[in-house]
């Protein structure tokens, strides 16, 4: 019989070694997203809206059932320094002007949930520890935000009040949903060197795929080839910075679900259709929490989430506007766009001219 002695020792051993595994998994799936950031949305890259200008991206307008006017904002999760060049000038004056005090942001790494609490307490100089070394959108935004004097009151508080579309809970709950409602039968081994699909998941793997060749594909399975027949990462960035509309954005996920295996015919596929079911429950839950607090809290507030969410995938249409208009909202494309302010120039010297943030 092990002593009581042995048994915590050897309880706080596997918590350590979990921990450990658990947290290198977290570094692995963090480092491949700023790696894909660093890619996309490089420090040095000029503002595309230095001269002003409108934004016509993915922004609209929502009427909740009682006539209120919200607004919401679709976004690029690794377009933080963007947002910051660009974006935010535009953003700043558009809530003072709407009376936006209330402000919903998709918030899914453990950091970006401590900076939105941080900013609701008014706690002055995290930005500096939570906002300036990630790339996130949304964490750029509440650092642009949170701190900025143009929103405080009399008494020197912020005006503006954050609030998480979600927590870990619901994010756990769609995922034991979606593996619910589509199986996969992984077969063979990982390429990766993973044991078990927990790996892949907890590596960042399950969902975008990096595991694929653990299976048996249909050699008729169109999404081994995607890179072929949809826009490029790349062209759907520049596209969103342009504000050109959302068509190609659109345009690739729509390729996606056209040309997706039937369900249990093909692992790729498969979890291409557990993410779909993993979006809709997060997005079902988020129009509940948003029709039942704009009931409670009638006054104009921003949502900012990102593209997967605003698109209305497949025959069922399970985006988060699907689900608000079917709660009895009224959903439009904002008309005019998001109008971004010039930036201004000064003089120097010597007579030459300098635009500046």
């Amino acid at each position: 019989m092990m002593s009581t002695f042995s048994l915590v020792c050897t309880a706080l051993l596997g918590y350590t070694g979990y921990t450990v595994y658990r947290d290198w998994a977290i570094y692995q799936h963090t480092w491949g997203f700023y790696k894909y950031a660093n890619e996309h949305d490089p420090a040095g890259e000029a503002g595309m809206f230095d001269n002003g200008g409108a934004w016509k991206g993915p922004i609209y307008e929502a009427v909740d059932p009682a006539g209120n006017k919200h607004y919401i904002l679709g976004n690029m999760h690794t377009l933080g320094r963007w947002y910051l060049k660009n974006l935010h000038r535009g953003l700043k004056p558009f809530l003072k002007n709407r009376g936006i005090e209330n402000v919903y942001v998709e918030v899914g790494s453990w950091k970006g949930t401590i900076f939105l609490k941080a900013a609701n307490m008014g706690m002055t100089g995290t930005e500096e520890v939570f906002g300036f070394d990630e790339h996130h959108f949304e964490t750029k935004l509440m650092q642009s935000l949170a701190f900025d004097e143009n929103f405080n009151g009399p008494d020197g508080q912020s005006k503006l009040s954050f609030w998480s579309l979600e927590d870990g809970t619901v994010r756990a709950m769609a995922e034991k949903h979606a593996q619910r409602e589509v199986k996969l039968h992984v077969k063979g081994s990982c390429p990766n060197n993973h044991h078990s699909q927990r790996e892949c998941r907890d590596a960042g793997f399950l969902w975008w795929g990096k595991c694929d060749l653990w299976s048996d594909v249909p050699e008729s399975c169109k999404m081994q080839d995607w890179e072929k027949h949809m826009p490029t990462a790349a062209e759907m960035n520049k596209t969103y910075k342009e504000g050109k509309g959302t068509k190609t954005i659109f345009k690739r996920f729509q390729w996606t679900k056209d040309n997706l295996c039937p369900m249990g015919d093909c692992t790729i596929c498969d979890r291409l259709h557990r993410f779909d079911i993993w979006l809709a429950y997060r997005n079902d839950h988020w129009a509940t929490k948003l029709t039942h607090h704009t009931r409670q809290d009638p006054r104009p507030c921003l949502i900012v989430c990102g593209m997967s969410h605003v698109f209305k995938r497949g025959e069922k249409k399970f985006s988060v506007l699907t689900y608000l208009e079917t709660a009895g909202w009224r959903i439009t494309p904002l008309h005019g766009g998001l109008e971004i302010p010039a930036l201004p120039v000064v003089t120097s010297d010597d007579g030459s001219t300098v635009a500046y943030m």
